[in-house]
């Protein structure tokens, strides 16, 4: 559920690049507005993956998971808030991008502090 909101960012950000190469991305082919209409909806999916754990109680992912988790999911939705306020200026998009590998990565390493 990550793959969309971080490559339809980038798409966003680099939408000249696409569209010059080709490239059938979603902001590309409907638009900068509708395209972040496709971002939040996914985003909302992904918050609502990310926080599964909490609900199915078999899933044993930690106390710092769930910290790490709901900072992170504020965090990228706050960054989404930030186009739309900036009426979907580019430099946000691009934000949005960069901090998406990092909620990412940061979701991944709070899963590991279980195994070790």
């Amino acid at each position: 559920m990550w793959t969309p909101t971080h490559f339809w960012s980038l798409a966003s950000y680099r939408e000249e690049d696409y569209k010059s190469a080709g490239v059938p991305m979603l902001p590309s082919l409907v638009g900068i507005e509708a395209g972040f209409r496709w971002i939040i909806v996914n985003t909302i999916i992904l918050v609502a993956y990310s926080l599964i754990p909490l609900l199915i109680t078999s899933i044993h992912v930690g106390i710092v998971y769930y910290i790490v988790a709901l900072i992170s999911d504020a965090y990228l939705i706050y960054r989404l808030a930030m186009i739309s306020t900036s009426h979907y200026n580019k430099k946000q998009f691009r934000n949005a991008f960069i901090f998406s590998n990092f909620y990412l990565l940061l979701l991944l390493i709070s899963i590991w502090f279980v195994l070790i």
